[in-house]
């Protein structure tokens, strides 16, 4: 997926990617079913941990790159110097 991804927008880099991804993804039926089924908090936190963010979705994903309505900014970071008193 990041490689049809990356290929559809050879532009974009590895952490645009990764987070076109990310933001596609959805839980399916069967998990959040496990999730309502399990009302103890601490197996809650389990069952966040064993399905992340989700399944994610190429069409979702390549659509947000798109047409959605979603702010892609790729750009470098440049920390400030700190000037102490």
């Amino acid at each position: 997926m990041a490689a049809q991804l990356s290929a559809e927008h050879p532009d974009y880099w590895p952490e645009t990617i990764r987070a076109l991804m990310i933001h596609s993804a959805e839980w399916t039926d069967p998990m959040l079913a496990a999730f309502r089924d399990t009302p103890n908090k601490r197996n809650r936190y389990d069952l966040i941990r064993r399905f992340g963010y989700g399944v994610p979705s190429f069409e979702r994903a390549n659509a947000s790159a798109r047409n959605h309505l979603a702010l892609i900014a790729q750009a470098d970071i440049q920390p400030s110097a700190r000037k102490w008193p």
